[in-house]
């Protein structure tokens, strides 16, 4: 199955069943620190993704 870009709005489901947090909860627990070691390399490539005209509305290939 292709991964597809996410709205943040996905609800997060255990058992086919939706909890009552979503893909954002996670994504803003997760990466808020955009400045963390983990994340700050990402961060620049969207940076320089976005400077060089890349399309951001594509997913990023690890």
């Amino acid at each position: 199955m292709e991964s597809t870009i996410k709205t943040g709005n996905e609800p997060l489901i255990f058992n086919n069943y939706p909890l009552k947090y979503s893909l954002m909860d996670f994504w803003k627990w997760s990466v808020s620190d955009i400045l963390s070691n983990a994340t700050r390399g990402r961060f620049a490539e969207f940076i320089v993704a976005t400077a060089t005209n890349i399309n951001v509305e594509k997913m990023r290939n690890e």
